[in-house]
Formats: C-alpha cells, structure tokens, sequence
C-alpha cells in the first residue's frame, strides 16, 4: 500500500486526471451494463416491463423474449421497448423466442426504433399467424422506424388478417395501430387503401394513426374513399401531411356520400395546411349531413379562423350529448330525414343504452325500414331493450313469438311476456293479454271474464281497441 501510494505521489497531475476520468467512464459504463441486466430480470413492475432507451442488444431482445415467455402471462398489459435502437436481428430474434404474447397485454411500444421495412415485415409475419383467443386489442406502436411503403403494406394486410381470424372468437388482436412518423408516403398509404377494401367486413381497427408520413391530398382521398365505401377504421389521425384544403374537401365528399354508414368516428387533422377554404368544405357538408358518424373533428394547428371552428365542432360534438337532446332532434326531424339518417340516429341512440333506440332500430330491422330486413337482428334488439325493463320491447317480443317473427313461434312465451308487459301498465299488452284469454291463446282455457277484465283495465288506460270492444258489448 505504502508503494502504490508512493507511486502516485510521483505521477503527473495531467495522468491523475486521465486516470480518475477513466476510472469514472469505466464505472458508468459498468453501472449501466449491471442496470440493464437487472431491467431485464426485474422489470419496473409485475404489469409494466418498462426497457425504453436501454441500449439494447440483439442477444438482450432475445433474452427478454425468453424472460417473456417464462413470467406469468396474466400480470403483463404493457412492454415497453422504444428507443433501443432495435433492428430487424433484434426484432426477429425478440419474436423467435415468444411463440405468442401475453393474453393481458394492452401495449407493445417498439417505437423509436430502426425496424425499418425488414424489421415491420417480421413483425407482420408474427403478427398474421397471432392465433384466436390470443392478446385481444392490442395497442401497436411501430412510430418513428424508418418504415416505408413496402413495410407499411405488410403490417396492414397482417393486421386486417389477424383481426378477421380474431373475430371469429368475439374481438381483434390489433386495437390501435400507430405508424406515425414514418416513410409511407403516397404508396404506403394506397396499399393501406387496398388493404381495407380487401379486409373481412368484420375486421376493424379502434385507432390507425399515420401522421407524418410525408403524403398528400391525392393519397388522403383515395383513404377517404375507401374507408367511406369499407369502412374498418373507427379513429383515423393524419396529422402533419401535406393534405391542404384539396385533402379537407376529400373527406367533405365522403361525409356528404356516406354519413353515417361508415365506421369512422374521430379524425385529427392537425397541422396538415388547411385554410378557411378547405374548412368551410367541411362545414357545409357537416351541416347538410347532419347525421354524420363522426364525433370528433380535430383541425387544430390550421389556418382556420376561430368562428369557423367553432362551427364545425358544434357541428360534430351534438350526438354526444345526452339521449334527451338526441330523441328531440329525432321527433323534430323525423319527418325530413332520410331512412339512413333515421338509422344513424337510432345507431346512436342504441349506442348510449337508450331504449328508445333499441326499440326504433328493431322496427327498422323488422319492417325493413332504412336496412335489410331481418326479424332475428330485430327479436334481438327487442330482447336486449326488454331486458331493460322496457314493457314496449316486452309487447312487441311476444308479437314476434306469435308470429314467429325472428324466433320459434311460441304462444306460451307470448302470453308471459304481455304479462310482463301488463305488469308495468303497457295499455296494449293488457288488451292484447285480454284477447288471449278470450280466444283461449297461450292458456290453458278460454276465460271470457278475465278477458273482459282486462279490456275494463286496458280502457281506463286509454286503449282505443279495449275502449271499442266494451262498447260492442254493452250494445250486445
């Protein structure tokens, strides 16, 4: 001790210095090595495996799909790998490891990385073969990788797919797909318009953000047009491409077209060049459609003056108002709506749980009205709406046992149901109970005097049918 002391003493202050910064950059260096292993060991929480920005290796993507594949499926809903530099080595060998995800997981951020269209296209492979009963809407974020329109193809047509395959077990596997900040361009976004017009009617998408992505109006409309004619995306941010008022117009023409027949709910136009002009597109056809699907309208960061905009989100913000305010937009317009624009409303209304809703949209479906009929959609809204306490839903489900309407003809059920119904002083189904006791319907024998009974009750509570029949038999 005494030399190495005395060796010190006779070195320079410059090699000191070196050697103290050496010392330092080596124990840093350590620190973060000793960090990372235990990151991958023990993850920040049971639920959350939080790895962002960790200097990852191939060899560590392998790992973590080991340790993946070791923990408790059930306790993880969120791995976060951004900013690791990751390439498609660490990607594929990531994949290779877990023969599938988390059943729990909510989230797999991979953004900020250097996928690239190689690094995409292994994840689209992974993604494609993601059997039923699987991760169920997952949240993908692949933003900011370099991903251009060959990879971006991949991942949209493996998406659709495994969405459809998941639909047949009640879901989708991808939720929200987030591919912002990436190299799609005008190709990208015309194989994701293929994509779409080429999914299964019942795969979907909550949420597809494609911001940044360096494409234009023509790109924009063609996606317009294919989501207006396919529908599959319910949330759609095409921020920060240059779409101008060309592109704000595009979708004024799908709104006018289309209203609420397609999916799309919420769109973010954020910074995307838009004027006055391209707004005021927008306005017009919101106001002359007023039964739109879309609920948010985002156009922040335009050229567009405050009044215009205010307009516009009184324009789409109205059916998220209380059912209240929807049914008297409803019962003051019903006469000028369209059929379409009837079922909008009654989607809407069915949407926030309003019997009212569920009532209207399965007389549409029962008569064909505004849609194609089909009684069993109709008996099941009925159902759904009865469930609800709702003695007209009751009333009218014991109509559809009568007839067969939907369901097995079934006299029995009919008569319970007008009971029900009867119960909670519905005039008809007590008049329509009454007949089924006068012509021994669903009972056990004619009872003339509990018919009469019933039609007594029925007319004091305005039955015009009930009220009629008295006065027939009074006079005989």
């Amino acid at each position: 001790a005494d030399a190495f002391v005395q060796w010190l003493t006779h070195l320079k202050p410059s090699t000191v210095i070196s050697l103290a910064l050496t010392i330092v950059v080596v124990m840093a260096w350590l620190y973060m090595f000793i960090s990372n292993r235990m990151a991958l060991s023990y993850p920040q929480s049971g639920s959350v495996w939080k790895l962002e920005g960790r200097g990852l290796s191939t060899r560590d993507f392998a790992t973590i799909g080991r340790e993946l594949s070791k923990a408790n499926p059930h306790r993880i809903d969120e791995l976060n790998m951004r900013a690791n530099s990751m390439t498609p080595d660490g990607a594929k060998a990531f994949l290779h490891e877990i023969p599938s995800l988390p059943p729990l997981l909510k989230t797999l951020d991979l953004g900020q990385n250097r996928l690239a269209n190689t690094g995409s296209i292994a994840i689209a492979d992974y993604v494609a073969r993601v059997e039923k009963g699987h991760v169920d809407a997952l949240r993908l974020i692949l933003d900011d990788n370099s991903v251009g329109s060959f990879g971006g193809e991949a991942i949209f047509k493996a998406v659709f797919l495994a969405n459809e395959k998941k639909k047949a077990a009640s879901g989708r596997v991808i939720g929200v797909l987030n591919m912002g900040n990436n190299n799609l361009g005008q190709e990208g976004i015309v194989a994701l318009s293929n994509a779409i017009e080429h999914r299964n009617s019942e795969a979907y998408l909550d949420g597809l953000i494609i911001s940044k992505n360096d494409f234009g109006a023509d790109s924009a409309k063609r996606l317009f047009s294919a989501l207006s004619k396919c529908g599959g995306v319910r949330s759609l941010d095409l921020s920060e491409n240059r779409l101008g008022d060309t592109g704000a117009e595009a979708l004024a023409s799908e709104i006018k077209k289309k209203g609420f027949s397609w999916d799309l709910a919420s769109v973010k136009m954020r910074g995307c060049n838009i004027s006055d002009k391209g707004a005021s597109s927008l306005l017009k056809a919101l106001e002359a459609c007023q039964c739109t699907s879309l609920t948010h309208l985002d156009l922040g960061e335009n050229e567009i003056s405050g009044e215009i905009l205010e307009q516009i989100q009184d324009s789409v913000e109205w059916r998220e108002g209380p059912v209240e305010k929807i049914l008297g937009f409803y019962n003051e317009s019903k006469n000028d709506l369209a059929p379409s624009e009837k079922i909008c409303l009654y989607e809407i209304l069915v949407d926030k749980g309003s019997v009212d809703g569920f009532n209207l949209l399965a007389e549409a479906y029962l008569n064909g009205e505004g849609v194609e009929k089909d009684t069993k959609r109709a008996f099941d809204l009925y159902t759904q709406s009865a469930a609800k306490d709702s003695s007209m839903a009751m009333a009218c489900l014991a109509h559809c046992y009568l007839a067969g309407d939907g369901v097995q003809k079934d006299d029995l059920k009919a008569v319970e149901l007008f009971r029900r119904a009867a119960s909670l002083n519905e005039p008809d189904s007590i008049y329509n109970l009454g007949l089924c006791y006068l012509k021994g319907i669903g009972v056990r024998e004619p009872n003339k005097d509990k018919a009469l009974s019933l039609f007594k009750r029925a007319a004091e509570l305005g039955q015009p049918l009930a009220k009629r029949f008295l006065a027939r038999f009074k006079k005989a």
